[in-house]
């Protein structure tokens, strides 16, 4: 299957999560709902661990190309001295978890669904 359906449904997926949050915290502070309440922190929970294991990918990946670059390949066998080059070109990029094609999952995207959630919260209860 090609990009085009990521690209349809990945931002919608970022806009849906902030209004659902907002209209959540929306019921829960205007009906003092705690099933609302609940529901809210449920899904904060859900797109924290998310995000959290997409940064925790990001973090592994950039140690390992921190350790792999700091490597003596000068004394290595001269074979695996190019292997090591081969290697290293691998981790050179930083591995993610993401939304096909565009949106990555880690800590600041969890920001930005947090402040439009809190965007949309304030909108709603200024109305």
């Amino acid at each position: 299957m090609n990009d085009s359906i990521g690209y349809i449904f990945a931002p919608t997926h970022n806009a849906y999560n902030n209004v659902l949050m907002g209209i959540l915290g929306y019921l829960a502070i205007k009906l003092r709902s705690l099933p609302n309440a609940l529901q809210l922190i449920l899904w904060i929970f859900v797109q924290w661990l998310s995000c959290h294991c997409g940064q925790k990918l990001e973090d592994a990946s950039l140690l390992l190309r921190t350790e792999v670059f700091e490597l003596s390949w000068y004394n290595m066998d001269p074979s695996l001295a190019g292997i090591y080059k081969i290697f290293l070109a691998h981790v050179s990029s930083t591995l993610h978890m993401k939304i096909q094609p565009i949106i990555y999952l880690n800590m600041n995207n969890f920001s930005s669904i947090l402040k439009g959630a809190y965007s949309f919260l304030m909108y709603l209860l200024k109305m």
